[in-house]
């Protein structure tokens, strides 16, 4: 419907039913349809009306709420037009069967259109109830021809437990269900002013609040506040959420920090236990060997591998300090030392140096049980040539005459 300023004749209740009058009506911009509208019968509601219906059922206190619609009658083009631009509620009204409406409720309806709104007649009245059948019967009919007879006059129910409504209108003695109607949107000044009065009145309940449009900018700081609060609280505990978790990841992370350094330790003690033995077994060894003696006056056997440092006699420690003490001395007076010892000293025949060669560098193979002559000499020198050597030197017969842990002597 296009906007602007029409002159277009305006019809009034059943009183005045059949006579005009031109009156300057604006018609609405923003228009929103809703359900299938009757092109011969129109309903128009502005927006603020319909929300403060709405609101009303939200109300838990209460088993019904009553309103009165305010507006105006309106031909347009043949069309007969209702526009709802204002709401009354009937406090402490219950609708019941029978429902009269005394003249203490009509004085106090006229005298809140008179404070409130101008411009305004009656055009109809609004059931409000949780669970509200949204059909019409004899009961309804009567309530609304006793209190609001008149052509075109407007009934509007409400359920708000489904949040359903559905208007009827009264033509030919009967309400008709109307398919469809019109919201539209307006600053409507008259009706905000008389929702923030009750807004006000009942500061403890909600149903009149205006989310959209607040009275003044105070009132919108102190709406924004609780929000704040709640998000300040919700970040302080997202905080201390996020504290408490790096907490625990530091404690898990320092014990296995913890529990890898115990357990390199336990290794190095491990070790360094395995080291002392050794060290021990070692000097042992040296011990027994640098104590002389055949085998048959009690001196262990001791085997001598490849890479070992031999056995160093009493004598050639002698030697080693003299030479020593020499080298401190001036060159002269240590070649004069040098030569001496090496003339004092009785010179070794070829073979005792061939004996005492090889008395350290012997060598010998513990033989384990299936073992052979032919199989030593594969696994030691990876040729079986070598099976005849290990008999000589052993004084060896048979090849195979050999027990486990017999020492064979080595070539």
């Amino acid at each position: 419907m296009a906007g602007g300023i029409k002159m277009i004749e305006s019809v009034y209740s059943s009183q005045t039913h059949g006579s005009t009058s031109s009156v300057l009506v604006k018609i609405p911009k923003n228009v929103r349809q809703v359900g299938q509208v009757n092109d011969a019968k129109k309903i128009y509601v502005e927006d603020y009306v319909m929300s403060f219906i709405k609101k009303l059922g939200m109300r838990k206190e209460s088993s019904s709420e009553l309103v009165v619609l305010l507006g105006q009658f309106v031909k347009i083009n043949n069309c007969q037009c209702i526009f709802v631009s204002g709401a009354i509620e009937l406090k402490g009204v219950i609708y019941e069967d029978n429902l009269v409406f005394t003249n203490e409720i009509w004085t106090n309806i006229y005298e809140t259109i008179k404070q409130y709104f101008t411009n305004v007649e009656i055009v109809g009245w609004s059931i409000i109830r949780a669970g509200l059948p949204l059909n019409v019967d004899e009961r309804v009919r009567k309530v609304h021809v006793d209190n609001f007879a008149g052509q075109d006059k407007t009934l509007l129910l409400y359920d708000s437990l489904e949040r359903e409504e559905v208007f009827y209108v009264f033509e030919e003695n009967k309400l008709k269900k109307q398919d469809g109607y019109y919201i539209y949107y307006d600053r409507n000044a008259e009706m905000q002013n008389y929702i923030i009065t009750l807004r006000e009145e009942h500061e403890t309940a909600k149903p009149y609040s205006i989310p959209r449009r607040p009275k003044t900018v105070e009132a919108v700081e102190s709406a924004k506040q609780p929000k704040k609060e709640v998000l300040t609280k919700k970040r302080s505990a997202l905080v201390y959420g996020i504290g408490a978790m790096a907490a625990v990841v530091v404690l898990v992370f320092s014990a296995s920090i913890l529990s890898q350094n115990d357990m390199k330790l336990n290794q190095k003690a491990k070790t360094q236990d395995v080291l002392s033995e050794n060290v021990k077994s070692g000097a042992e060894g040296k011990s027994v060997q640098s104590g002389g003696g055949s085998e048959e006056q009690g001196s262990l056997p001791v085997e001598t591998a490849p890479g070992m440092l031999s056995v160093v006699t009493d004598s050639e420690n002698d030697d080693t300090l003299t030479e020593k003490k020499v080298s401190k001395e001036s060159p002269e007076k240590n070649k004069k030392q040098v030569t001496k010892k090496q003339e004092s000293k009785p010179k070794k025949t070829k073979k005792e140096k061939a004996a005492k060669s090889a008395s350290t560098t012997q060598k010998y193979y513990t033989v384990k049980k299936g073992d052979t002559l032919s199989s030593i000499a594969v696994k030691l020198y990876h040729a079986k040539s070598y099976t005849n050597k290990l008999k000589e030197i052993n004084n060896l017969e048979d090849s195979d005459d050999i027990k486990a842990g017999q020492k064979l002597l080595l070539p």
